[in-house]
């Protein structure tokens, strides 16, 4: 029966479950799958075009349900708003070996994107799902109704303890089909760590380079530290009675919801739609109308003038809300270099910072110090769906627009724009010698991508994964690491010549991108037939972990090995992958669906954290069977709240001489723990001072637990 409310000045007419065949007046009520909508222009039976709630001339979101569907299951149509519950797989090896390495625990999750499930979407995809004991941690504050234009906003809890979402990693609670697993970066090449705690705020400590730091001009801060933010457009916006756009979703402070991390800069987005960098600005990468280097955060757009004193000519962000942004950055290499794109709610791109190769696509090769938007005629007048950086000195840009194109610019030295020749672009052009966005090739749902600076030019490589299980690969690959038998450069974008991945064997469910430029690049694939991770190209430290005691590169793909109380299994259900590293040097982290995590390569300080500074030991007493004189991915050491609770990890720091590496974990409540590298230029990384640390130890400052 419909019901009438009126509060104040306002008359909502709540009109229960939805149906065709009714006429519907504005500020009616409607429920429909899941959630509430309000008629926001009359509409009925006679109407043209869709009628239901989907469509947003007639209705609004006005609220959110949640609706039990139990055990999750294959196969089923799931849409914004349902639960289910799920147990990850807890079968790591086979039935007959004395160990049984599980810790399943039931979780319940809630579906934040409609699709119909299969194998390989699942709960623990988080472009679909979220898990609701998380959302209970952050003070059930995440929902379905947060999410404006399509992207997550991240309210997430008042909480100061424990992370919510690493550097690189994308947005937190990410919903974007473009990034699976989160962001498109397996490391941070920065010699300073942090994350963003649970109520959005930037913790970090460690060195940072040219006032990267983000705490005035301190080089070094043993402890960590929150990074202060002023957000002169929120106070102006309808959140605290003004006319301005950045509001926030519960008119809260701003949070931070994604942290892009280099060697010497940082870029922030926060839930306001505002964006923020601090670090070198020696080309403009502040975005803020400056050459400097930048202590704290500032305000990009404009300069501090113009922010404030709202010149609207000159504050070019100041109607305009930003929805995702990507930075440059090396992969291993200490670079001040780097460039930004910032992807806006009209779906139209600004870039700004190094432009030497034209990687803002602005058809020029001048450094910004401003962002400058890249006209909608560049990509056919289309919208822009996902935008990714790549690379410092020698950058790279992609984009994908509402078709499902791929467009590419910038740096092209090694054929890694897939273009066909090895021309740099300083505008976005059209990738057409594959046709990315359907048919066998697909959608593109991950691309990653490998660089390095060698003092006089780039080395450059880039991979993508899309939903029909292939993986496209362009540029250098001097490690044989596309899986073809040969070192050969590739400039047109070519399929894996085999393993997952192949169009023989379309099977790639997700992949990963290891390694410094594409002479010293490691590929992973993880295969959607047998769950098993695949490894070809670069193994100089052992990371392909083949078993054995070789570290010769491979031009095939071959599966991986995992250490399980001194017996070597195939390494299967591998859900996250990070590493650091520099040149030659390599270590590389993994966690699986039941939370263990595990690590291969370079050990050198411990940064594998399996309790040596080894690659691999062989021990002579017999007790300690978990080690193994061979090269496979080892178990990693932690608190018992850890071990089996793992959720992400990430790899930070570059080599220098001096293996300058660390390893941040987070387990899935959030708590945050590190080893690795423990000298000045890490100072006091742990909280356990100066020393290195092969087991890795729990934050217990404020932002920890």
């Amino acid at each position: 029966m419909p019901t009438t409310v009126t509060l104040g000045k306002l008359r909502f007419d709540i009109k229960g479950d939805h149906s065709t065949s009714t006429q519907y007046y504005a500020n009616d009520i409607v429920t429909f799958r899941n959630q509430q909508y309000i008629c926001t222009t009359d509409v009925g039976p006679a109407s043209t075009g869709d009628v239901t709630p989907n469509a947003s001339t007639y209705w609004s979101i006005f609220g959110s349900f949640f609706n039990f569907r139990n055990t999750w299951t294959s196969s089923t149509l799931y849409r914004v708003g349902d639960v289910v519950n799920h147990v990850t797989s807890g079968t790591l090896i086979p039935s007959n070996s004395n160990y049984n390495l599980v810790r399943s625990v039931p979780r319940s999750y809630i579906c934040v994107n409609q699709h119909t499930s299969s194998p390989t979407i699942g709960p623990i995809d988080s472009a679909y799902w979220t898990p609701i004991n998380q959302i209970a941690a952050l003070n059930s504050q995440t929902s379905a109704g947060s999410q404006i234009g399509g992207y997550n906003l991240g309210v997430y809890g008042e909480s100061h303890y424990g992370a919510i979402v690493l550097p690189n990693r994308g947005i937190a609670f990410d919903n974007s089909t473009f990034y699976k697993g989160g962001g498109y970066k397996n490391n941070v090449e920065s010699l300073s760590l942090g994350y963003v705690s649970r109520n959005g705020q930037c913790i970090t400590w460690g060195t940072g380079q040219s006032s990267s730091l983000g705490i005035t001009d301190n080089s070094q801060a043993s402890n960590a530290n929150v990074i202060p933010f002023v957000f002169y457009d929120w106070w102006r916006s309808t959140s605290n009675g003004g006319s301005g756009v950045h509001s926030t979703p519960d008119n809260a402070t701003p949070r931070v919801i994604q942290w892009e991390k280099s060697y010497s800069g940082n870029t922030v987005l926060m839930n306001s739609g505002e964006v923020f960098a601090w670090g070198y600005g020696g080309n403009g990468e502040n975005g803020d109308g400056s050459t400097s280097n930048r202590g704290n955060p500032v305000r990009v757009g404009g300069t501090l003038n113009n922010v404030f004193n709202v010149s609207t000519s000159n504050h070019l962000f100041y109607n305009i809300r930003i929805k995702r942004i990507a930075m440059g950055g090396g992969c291993g290499t200490p670079d001040d270099v780097r460039h930004t794109l910032a992807l806006d709610e009209n779906g139209e791109i600004w870039a700004w910072g190094y432009n030497g190769y034209g990687q803002l696509g602005d058809n020029s090769t001048t450094s910004r110090n401003i962002p400058t938007k890249i006209p909608r005629s560049r990509f056919n007048n289309n919208d822009v769906v996902a935008i990714w950086a790549f690379g410092n000195r020698t950058g790279w840009s992609a984009a994908v627009d509402s078709t499902g194109t791929l467009w590419m610019w910038g740096f092209n030295g090694q054929g890694q724009l897939g273009l066909g020749d090895t021309v740099n672009k300083v505008i976005p052009i059209q990738v057409t010698a594959v046709s990315f966005g359907g048919g066998g090739v697909g959608n593109i749902i991950k691309i990653n991508h490998s660089d390095r600076w060698n003092g006089s030019t780039g080395e450059g490589s880039t991979a993508i994964l899309t939903d029909t299980g292939r993986i496209y690969c362009a540029g250098l690959q001097g490690s044989a690491w596309m899986g073809l038998g040969n070192t050969t450069q590739q400039n047109t974008w070519v399929n894996v010549g085999s393993g997952p991945g192949s169009i023989a064997n379309s099977v790639a469910s997700d992949m990963w991108m290891v390694g410094s430029g594409g002479n010293r690049v490691t590929l992973y694939v993880k295969s959607s037939s047998d769950l098993v991770l695949y490894g070809c190209g670069y193994n100089a430290r052992g990371q392909l972990a083949r078993g054995g005691t070789g570290t010769t590169q491979q031009a095939t793909f071959d599966k991986c090995k995992m250490n399980v109380g001194g017996v070597l299994y195939d390494m299967i259900n591998v859900r996250r992958m990070a590493y650091s590293g520099q040149d030659d040097v390599c270590s590389v982290l993994a966690i699986l669906d039941n939370g263990l995590g595990f690590g291969a390569g370079d050990n050198n300080v411990g940064q594998l954290s399996n309790g040596t500074n080894n690659q691999f030991q062989n021990w002579a007493d017999s007790n300690i069977i978990e080690e193994i004189a061979q090269y496979a991915f080892q178990p990693v050491r932690g608190t018992s709240d850890m071990i089996g609770n793992f959720d992400d990890v990430m790899g930070f720091g570059n080599d220098s001489g001096n293996y300058y590496f660390a390893t941040l974990w987070v387990n899935k409540e959030g708590r945050v723990m590190v080893n690795g590298r423990g000298n000045q230029l890490q100072t006091s990384m742990y909280g356990a001072g100066q020393q290195d640390n092969a087991n890795a130890t729990l934050l217990t400052t404020l932002a920890g637990f």
